[in-house]
């Protein structure tokens, strides 16, 4: 391997190499694991609608990446699950907003896994016949998330934050955006994201990082292309909509507030640092510690609550759902909350202790083999490296962590949907 990365605060250590033909990869080297994890991710989501390919443009139907990250599993031969069920490796995948990945994990055999892992990632099979077959699998696919409560809330609290931004759409697409894709198009789409060059495989586990450089170097057949010309995302000022309703087969009301940040605001440099900073600012104010969290769990007036920061290609927001009888209370007590921390009122000893916590669920992820190598994708494809967060948490002040959440936590930029009872 070309390159070690050692991190003498957390004890920990990676090796990292590009290939010959462009593929980069990471491998966190832990004997101490009986098991071992793989993933390989291009960098094409959903927000993906476009790009163009000698001057040619080529748009990109809602939910294709999805779509091909289910056709991949396909082979001429074998379908790739029935190649892993042989070697007792459990695999899977996912299509997110900014990537597409694949992954296994075995305690056993994994270097003949790894080797089935990066062959038909990199060799599609799609025809006429098979291409139909999946518009119908996914279309129900599709209609089950329509009527999924979580789904509903999250996305549509999303919807409703943005204005244009692809980050809007389904990951999933619709029927009708899925009924246009042919071969040939999945194919062009394919080609043009699935470059060596534009993907980077992370293992963690009981391996041999040369091994598993000569497995790739023998297994993956994908070249690079220096000509990757993905659409520009654009995003206006404002929201769509500041609220949105539907009805499902729900005992209580859930609602999803999605809260966007204005990234044009964030120096390039500084995105890292304001990742964390967001981070820190959602735990105190609404984490464990946060008046917000305490007063609404002692009266029942909140249930089911959870909250994440997502940002990448274009993007960040804040996302929180949960169930409540009174949603309209949870909005107004939660940007109350913002307020207190934005206006100073946060105490030291508050937000050293909340340091601490984030620090201590950072550190755990090196403890799971499947974390820290999502972690290290992750950080890889945000252009940093998976150390990088604790040397920011150790250093960060709350001034800093103040100033992103008046960035992160405009109201003016702010939508909730609520999923409503049925019979109301």
């Amino acid at each position: 391997m070309e390159k070690r990365n050692f991190s003498s605060q957390l004890d920990e250590e990676y090796f990292e190499t590009v290939c010959e033909n462009g593929l980069k990869i990471i491998v966190f080297k832990k004997p101490q694991f009986n098991a071992s994890y793989a993933v390989i991710a291009t960098r094409y989501g959903s927000v993906n609608t476009g790009f163009t390919e000698n001057g040619v443009h080529y748009d990109i139907p809602d939910g294709t990446a999805h779509f091909l990250e289910h056709k991949l599993f396909e082979g001429e031969k074998a379908p790739a699950f029935e190649r892993f069920a042989k070697t007792g490796a459990s695999a899977n995948a996912y299509t997110t907003f900014d990537k597409t990945a694949y992954l296994f994990s075995a305690s056993e055999n994994f270097y003949e896994s790894l080797e089935i892992l990066l062959d038909f990632v990199s060799h599609p099979y799609l025809t006429e016949e098979n291409v139909k077959k999946e518009q119908g699998i996914i279309g129900q696919e599709i209609e089950m998330y329509d009527d999924d409560p979580n789904w509903q809330t999250f996305f549509r609290a999303i919807d409703g934050a943005y204005t244009t931004h692809p980050i809007k759409k389904d990951i999933a697409g619709t029927r009708e955006t899925i009924s246009v894709l042919t071969p040939e198009l999945l194919y062009k789409i394919y080609h043009h994201f699935y470059c060596s060059n534009n993907m980077t495989l992370c293992v963690a586990g009981n391996v041999s990082p040369e091994k598993v450089v000569e497995t790739a170097n023998k297994s993956f057949a994908l070249k690079p292309n220096d000509n990757i010309c993905p659409d520009e995302i654009i995003e206006n000022k404002g929201v769509s909509a500041k609220r949105s309703y539907k009805k499902l087969a729900v005992s209580k009301p859930l609602f999803g507030i999605a809260v966007k940040t204005e990234l044009e605001k964030v120096a390039l440099s500084d995105r890292r640092k304001n990742e964390v900073a967001v981070s820190i600012a959602l735990e105190l104010i609404a984490g464990g510690i946060s008046n917000f969290y305490n007063k609404l769990y002692s009266e029942n007036a909140l249930s089911d609550f959870g909250y994440e920061y997502m940002t990448s290609n274009g993007y960040a927001v804040v996302n929180l759902t949960g169930v409540s009888d009174d949603p309209e209370r949870i909005y107004s007590e939660f940007f109350k909350s913002v307020k207190k921390l934005t206006d100073g009122k946060t105490d030291e000893n508050d937000f050293e202790t909340v340091k601490k916590n984030v620090y201590g669920k950072y550190l755990a992820a090196f403890d799971s083999i499947e974390d820290v190598a999502n972690m290290a994708l992750s950080a890889d494809f945000s252009g940093s490296n998976v150390f990088e967060p604790a040397e920011i948490i150790k250093s960060i002040t709350l001034s800093e962590v103040i100033d992103a959440a008046k960035l992160a936590f405009c109201e003016d930029n702010a939508s909730m949907a609520v999923i409503m009872p049925q019979d109301e």
